[in-house]
């Protein structure tokens, strides 16, 4: 029911109170008002919304911490390749992309596999919304940018201190 504005809320409620109980036999009256239903409608999806983006951190931080570890257990297997090629004259940013290419690979396949996906996934989504946006492939490219170089930062560590060192030394421990 629609209260009008002005309308002294407690006093309409008695009314309408009185109302229900002539028609209904004193069966329980519950109300609710249309606003309070709302927020507390965008509550819960707010609570979901944070529970979501929380559990999308840490598989980052995961997804991160292994790319973190295969990088150092690769620069570690190829030590001495790593040492040959420095002695041969090869630069930093020679054995950085060396080091990284298969991931970049991999990351450019996982992304040209997800991209199709979450774009219908999203469309899907924002279905159920009455004021909805319509997201271009601009928002899922930049998307893959920066999980392209979320990668190779989490890899870089090992590659750069890989390069960086005297070739002697590790040919030597070989």
């Amino acid at each position: 029911m629609k209260i009008k504005a002005g309308q002294s809320v407690p006093r309409t409620l008695e009314k309408i109170k009185g109302n229900w109980n002539k028609l209904t036999g004193n069966l329980p009256f519950d109300y609710t008002f249309m606003d309070q239903e709302v927020a507390q409608s965008y509550d819960a999806y707010l609570r979901w919304m944070t529970t979501i983006n929380t559990a999308c951190i840490l598989a980052i931080i995961i997804s991160c911490l292994g790319l973190f570890g295969l990088s150092g257990l690769n620069t570690l297997n190829r030590t001495k390749e790593i040492g040959i090629r420095k002695v041969l004259g090869a630069s930093v940013s020679n054995l950085f992309i060396l080091l990284n290419r298969g991931t970049l690979v991999l990351a450019t396949g996982s992304f040209i596999i997800a991209a199709p996906i979450a774009f219908y996934l999203i469309h899907q989504w924002l279905d159920n919304f009455a004021y909805r946006i319509k997201p271009d492939w601009l928002l899922f490219t930049s998307a893959g940018a920066i999980a392209m170089l979320t990668a190779l930062l989490a890899v870089s560590y090992h590659t750069i201190k890989a390069a960086r060192c005297n070739p002697v030394e590790s040919l030597r421990n070989e």
